[in-house]
């Protein structure tokens, strides 16, 4: 299993679709790609995607983490989760979790990611959480 840069618009497409599938509420056309986006692929099959995007030089978010439905309570989005981490390039990397999203909510406890405060998102009350992955990331020269 490996996690993979979507970089071709046939791979972006496809981390749409499954974003897009994971989030009833969201239409097609309101996606935006402004993160790295990656798959996790296991025998040519995605079984995860996530999205990374560069906040500054100390702070990078996770976007769009999504595991098609019938993938779902494997462990693969734990995986992309962890493997996001280790492509992070900064000390922190910060999630947004509705607060009745209990399986993500637990996911990213169980990812090391800690609660900080909440507020209203734009689809209810939403949980910033952080992780502090890297004490040496913010001294590297970008």
């Amino acid at each position: 299993m490996k996690l993979v840069r979507a970089i071709s618009k046939q791979a972006l497409s496809k981390v749409a679709e499954i974003v897009v599938a994971a989030n009833p509420n969201r239409e097609s056309s309101s996606f935006r790609f402004n993160a790295r986006y990656y798959m996790l692929i296991e025998n040519r099959i995605i079984k995860a995607v996530v999205g990374l995007r560069r906040l500054s030089w100390y702070l990078t978010e996770i976007k769009h983490l999504a595991v098609p439905q019938r993938f779902r309570g494997r462990g693969y989005g734990k995986r992309a989760v962890l493997e996001a981490l280790k492509k992070a390039r900064t000390p922190t990397v910060c999630a947004t979790v509705r607060v009745d999203n209990n399986v993500s909510l637990n996911l990213f406890l169980r990812c090391g990611f800690r609660p900080v405060m909440e507020f209203d998102g734009q689809s209810g009350k939403v949980l910033l959480m952080f992780n502090k992955v890297h004490e040496e990331a913010g001294n590297e020269k970008n």
